[in-house]
């Protein structure tokens, strides 16, 4: 059962979320794939506001525009706003029976790059959560009015499509090397 609010795993992470919950020493809590998204928020909030994008995949420039001014009149309606374009990594939590199990994840995920990986221990759950430093976060629209050049929202758009692919090649990467270690580890392949 998936309680996000999307409702359902990310298709370009399902395969490692699948291999990874029918491991018998691990299972996952949260995952995402890594989005290009718009976030319309009143100013200085870090909490609530409006998704006026939300992509798992690249996006065109024309993509990225269209949205802007698709969302022109909620933009006019509401000042002390700002809209913020940003790039999320991947980021998986997944919970392990015993510390070893989590060593291990952890390890693999920064040799892959995942670098912002760690392990919280409390006294009931051992935590491993998996991410990486690939981030864009900068306002485009403050009070209904751009403050980038179409250029420039071209090139964050390249940006963010370029974090996308690098973000991508270390999930896949990853999620290559957690099954081919894992098998190894329980002598499957030599």
């Amino acid at each position: 059962v998936d309680l996000s609010p999307k409702g359902s795993i990310d298709s370009k992470i399902c395969h490692l979320v699948c291999e990874i919950n029918a491991h018998p020493r691990m299972y996952t809590t949260s995952s995402c794939s890594g989005r290009i998204s718009i976030l319309l928020q009143p100013k200085n909030s870090t909490k609530g506001g409006k998704w006026l994008l939300i992509s798992h995949e690249t996006l065109s420039k024309n993509q990225m525009r269209q949205s802007l001014q698709a969302n022109a009149s909620e933009f006019s309606k509401r000042t002390g706003t700002t809209a913020t374009l940003r790039f999320e990594p991947f980021v998986l939590t997944l919970e392990c029976f015993d510390l070893s199990q989590a060593e291990w994840c952890t390890r693999t995920a920064i040799d892959c790059g995942l670098r912002e990986t760690g392990i919280v221990i409390s006294n009931k759950r051992i935590l491993v959560t998996i991410r990486t430093a690939l981030r864009i976060e900068t306002p485009v629209m403050i009070d209904g009015k751009s403050v980038v050049t179409d250029e420039y929202l071209d090139l964050l758009t390249k940006l963010a499509n370029d974090k996308m692919k690098e973000n991508e090649r270390r999930v896949n990467r990853f999620a290559e090397l957690l099954v081919m270690t894992d098998r190894s580890r329980k002598g499957l392949i030599s």
